[in-house]
């Protein structure tokens, strides 16, 4: 039977890794919970032999509301019937959450870490000039899994090179065409179908990030896929197919036995890329990509695994992305690998994924604008001491601002004021200062141990942990 993720002593509270600074709110995961998702992971190990499959679907810019089993899909002419299903069949997030772009939510998911630790706070510019290997003293998902007799492999994003461990990168092809640039998600679609048939041909567990370069602006069309949505437009065209690929690879998964052993998570990296408007996704919430509004940050998430997560569940426990790595090696039996040496923010969310009716191990959600702190999710509200702002319109990443906010944090109540309009938080929220202001002087404490880190990006690549 191999190593499993859930100790023979049941714990009775779960902890945060070494992030725990807080005692948890009593309504957190039980011990019931936990002892029910152990037994029936020991059941399933027992009739497999194996250590599960991951499998994780990154889409790049995806709103939000664009999915419909997040409010969107026919509503705004691309049904997305293999994405709903997964959320039909699996656990449906509505408290997901990114970093504003891209480059820092990646690499938050591999390491487990707030980016302004490992450097990576926003994407690398031609005329960057990093002054170190960000990864040279980085411990990924993957290196840890890989070590332990999992087969790894990242398929996708914009940098179309081809590499192995211990080996030299090179040029796939380049991207000089429209066309090219077009069918690229199906280049990547074929590689990780691949990667899952010749892994299970090997008899060996596989952790697998699939990143779409769609729905990432410009978004041209791949072969058959121009005005295949409803809406004919880019952007809908683009998330029909991500839909389709989402099928095509989890079909892959039961053509080839696998998905009763995958733990698959499917994902966006942050909200919708405004700045493109109106060729671009869709958000309930305020603003979008580039900023710590719910618009920017919060995305869809959905948890699913035949058999073991209960179809039709639903949850608002607060999750980041960064909890797939520790959730990651829970999974595959090696929680024990998880980095002592360094600050992991991530948190083991395995309880709350497999348990029936599991609740978050997480107790709050910190948002950063690439180095600096930003705002705080706890409970249903959020609390900001910095602000992005915007001179006009649809121009978050083109024309903005981020400013520290007045005498005291901007306070909402998200389930009163999902859209975040308005806030009186001298008035109604006063009595959450205490709470926020505690949870924000413990995190920047962390700081002082575990500085953050500095490759020499210059625009938040260091500086006051405050």
């Amino acid at each position: 039977m191999p190593n499993l993720p859930f100790p023979r002593s049941v714990p009775a509270s779960p902890g945060c890794a070494n992030g725990s600074f807080l005692k948890l709110p009593g309504h957190l995961r039980s011990a019931h919970d936990v002892t029910v998702t152990y037994f029936r992971f020991v059941s399933h190990a027992a009739k497999t032999g194996r250590k599960p499959n991951i499998l994780i679907m990154l889409v790049d810019d995806l709103g939000y509301g664009d999915p419909g089993a997040f409010g969107g899909g026919a509503m705004l002419g691309a049904p997305t019937p293999n994405i709903d299903h997964l959320a039909a069949e699996g656990l449906k997030l509505t408290s997901a959450y990114a970093t504003p772009v891209c480059t820092p939510s990646r690499a938050a998911l591999m390491t487990g870490r707030i980016p302004a630790r490992s450097g990576l706070t926003r994407p690398l510019l031609a005329s960057d000039h990093p002054t170190k290997n960000p990864w040279a003293d980085e411990v990924s998902a993957a290196k840890l899994l890989s070590e332990n007799g999992y087969i790894t492999g990242l398929s996708g994003k914009w940098h179309i090179v081809e590499g192995k461990q211990g080996g030299d990168l090179k040029i796939v092809y380049p991207l000089d065409t429209p066309k090219q640039m077009g069918n690229v998600d199906q280049d990547f679609a074929n590689w990780s179908v691949d990667f899952i048939k010749r892994a299970a041909k090997d008899n060996k567990p596989f952790y697998l990030i699939h990143a779409f370069a769609k729905v990432h602006f410009d978004n041209y069309a791949a072969d058959g896929y121009e005005g295949r949505s409803a809406a004919k437009l880019p952007y809908r065209d683009a998330v029909v197919e991500v839909d389709d690929i989402v099928g095509r690879l989890t079909k892959t998964l039961e053509d080839t036995g696998q998905a009763d052993n995958t733990f698959v998570f499917f994902t966006s990296d942050n909200g919708p890329e405004e700045d493109s408007y109106p060729d671009s996704g869709f958000t309930p919430f305020r603003s979008g990509k580039g900023t710590t509004w719910e618009g920017g940050v919060r995305v869809p998430g959905i948890a699913y695994w035949p058999g073991i997560i209960k179809a039709g569940r639903i949850s608002d426990g607060l999750f980041d992305l960064m909890d797939l790595f520790n959730t990651s090696l829970s999974l595959a039996g090696i929680k024990d690998k998880i980095p002592k040496e360094r600050y992991i923010d991530g948190v083991d969310q395995t309880g709350f994924l497999l348990a029936d009716d599991g609740v978050t191990s997480r107790q709050a959600v910190f948002s950063y604008n690439q180095a600096d702190f930003s705002a705080i999710r706890w409970e249903n509200f959020k609390a900001y001491f910095k602000v992005i702002q915007y001179d006009q319109p649809f121009a978050n990443i083109s024309m903005s601002t981020f400013v520290p906010v007045g005498v005291a944090p901007w306070i909402f109540d998200l389930y009163r004021d999902p859209k975040e309009r308005i806030t009186r938080s001298n008035g109604d929220y006063e009595w959450l200062y205490g709470p926020v202001l505690q949870l924000q002087g413990a995190h920047a404490a962390t700081f002082v141990k575990y500085p953050k880190k500095d490759i020499g990006l210059g625009i938040g690549g260091g500086g006051n942990p405050q």
